[in-house]
């Protein structure tokens, strides 16, 4: 006896991600595994050395700032080459001192102070303390207004002041030109001469119109020069 199977019909499978198995009437389903792709990994690279770092230098210092009769560093400045390098001139025969004063082309050459110097700075001194009180009792300011501006800008109050302090200076100069040309010690002339030339400067550009912020060294100049010759003339005496 023969026995025939009916045969299994071919049946399409849905399309899926996972693989189906049919073993009779019974369907098994096996869920797809994905492997992970593992990227080959580069060895570890040393850390590239990144730009070097500034220099660090240390904050400077604040400069003081020192005030020679109200008018500020320049002055001091100027004061110092002026006291200490021509007091040494004076005071024995060391090397010849050079850094001079802004406006001296050269320190003089050594020379010992003498008596005669001594009465020069009594002198100086004398005229200086008369002059003041002269020029104080006539209502003259001893001050200059509005160093910071241009002459074209100064107030009506701001140019009469000024204008008051220009005759100060000539009323100045006029008292010390006979100690200028007395002066015969090369450091007391080289101060004289430039504290008399500053004045002279200074009061022609008052009086002019012409004077701009920067001519205010020249007034730094003056009055640094005259405070050279006063810490000069104190020390001349004690020898």
């Amino acid at each position: 006896m023969t026995t025939t199977y009916p045969s299994r019909p071919e049946q399409t499978l849905p399309p899926s991600n996972d693989a189906l198995y049919h073993e009779g009437m019974a369907t098994y389903h096996y869920p797809a595994v994905t492997y992970p792709y593992v990227a080959e990994t580069p060895p570890p690279q040393p850390p590239t050395p990144g730009p070097p770092p500034p220099d660090v230098k240390p904050p400077q210092r604040p400069r003081r700032r020192a005030k020679a009769l109200g008018i500020g560093a320049a002055a001091t400045a100027v004061l110092a080459a002026a006291v200490f390098g021509g007091f040494a001139a004076g005071r024995s025969n060391p090397k010849i001192v050079t850094t001079p004063a802004p406006t001296v082309t050269a320190m003089p050459q050594p020379q010992m102070f003498n008596s005669a110097d001594a009465d020069w700075c009594r002198e100086y001194t004398a005229t200086k303390n008369r002059t003041a009180e002269l020029r104080k009792a006539d209502g003259l300011p001893r001050d200059m207004a509005a160093t910071s501006l241009p002459a074209s800008l100064w107030s009506p109050e701001e140019l009469k002041q000024n204008q008051d302090f220009q005759k100060y200076l000539e009323s100045y100069s006029l008292a010390f030109a006979d100690l200028q040309s007395s002066a015969k010690n090369p450091a007391i002339k080289s101060l004289m001469d430039t504290q008399m030339s500053a004045l002279n400067d200074l009061s022609e550009r008052i009086k002019s119109g012409t004077y701009l912020p920067t001519d205010n060294t020249i007034l730094n100049t003056a009055v640094s020069s005259s405070v050279g010759l006063e810490e000069l003339c104190v020390e001349i005496p004690r020898g």
